[in-house]
């Protein structure tokens, strides 16, 4: 990726006289979930463009893809954030390197068919969503809001700012999450010989969702010696894979299985069976 110059931002926002639905939203669930009161929230869309254009052409791609001009504002490498009145944080989320951008892919689709060739295959657009909150709150308030209900941390970056921070520094720097490294495959084994302690804290950190009952039905089929030998014949060793437990773990899921309502499935299968 051509990073010589300085990624460009395309902030859009609700004009003031319209409703901020998702704000609105927002600052009820921090309320109600968080039990952090607060008195309002705004939300922008951010596009973050890693390649070089002219301002001219970055307007063409803000009004022609990004902007509904009936509703909604939008600033171009300034933040929109510091003409809108006052507020207290700044909180921005975006996706961590690697994970899917459906919006940002999306709007790098749009820009390559406003000027085809004018990218290449590694420059994208980065979507992000800033909320600005106003409220007697302090960072820990909104790094505890951000964490909590603005985003996953697994997937997601968050940048906090203060309004003074904010505004000081010209916004929240753009950020363009970029794949670095080498990458190197490897597969760890584990041994689950364990207690049942250690089987949780597996699943817990290992992010896997499987519970004590899954992770001990597991550790026993690991164990049993036919098992053992089975695993030998195809070069398998005596300790799963942690990528044997992923699959494990993805095809127990409740998207793939429906641990909840299997059963009661089964229950009702049963009822309505003849006798």
């Amino acid at each position: 990726m051509n990073m010589e110059h300085n990624p460009h931002r395309i902030e859009v926002g609700l004009r003031r006289e319209f409703k901020d639905a998702l704000g609105d939203k927002m600052k009820k669930r921090i309320e109600k979930d968080l039990n952090i009161p607060i008195d309002s929230v705004k939300t922008l869309n951010v596009y973050t463009i890693s390649t070089e254009f002219t301002d001219i052409e970055l307007t063409k791609i803000a009004e022609n893809l990004f902007v509904d001009p009936i509703v909604e504002i939008y600033s171009i490498d300034a933040p929109l954030g510091a003409t809108w009145g006052n507020f207290d944080f700044a909180v921005e989320v975006s996706s961590l390197p690697g994970v899917t951008d459906n919006a940002g892919r999306t709007a790098t689709e749009g820009i390559e068919l406003i000027f085809p060739g004018r990218l290449e295959k590694t420059e994208k657009v980065h979507s992000s969503v800033q909320y600005l909150i106003s409220g007697d709150i302090d960072r820990d308030d909104a790094k505890t809001i951000a964490k909590n209900l603005l985003g996953n941390e697994l997937i997601q970056r968050f940048a906090v700012l203060d309004a003074d921070s904010f505004k000081a520094g010209g916004g929240i720097a753009p950020y363009v999450p970029l794949v670095s490294g080498a990458h190197i495959t490897e597969v760890k084994k584990i041994d689950l010989d364990i207690t049942d302690d250690e089987l949780i804290k597996i699943s817990r950190e290992g992010v896997l969702a499987l519970s004590l009952e899954e992770m001990k039905a597991i550790q026993s089929y690991v164990e049993d010696a036919g098992v053992v030998e089975e695993r030998k014949e195809v070069g398998l060793g005596d300790k799963i894979t942690d990528m044997e437990l992923e699959v494990l773990a993805q095809t127990w899921s409740e998207h793939c299985k429906h641990k909840i309502l299997m059963p009661r499935l089964i229950t009702w299968m049963k009822l309505a069976s003849p006798k």
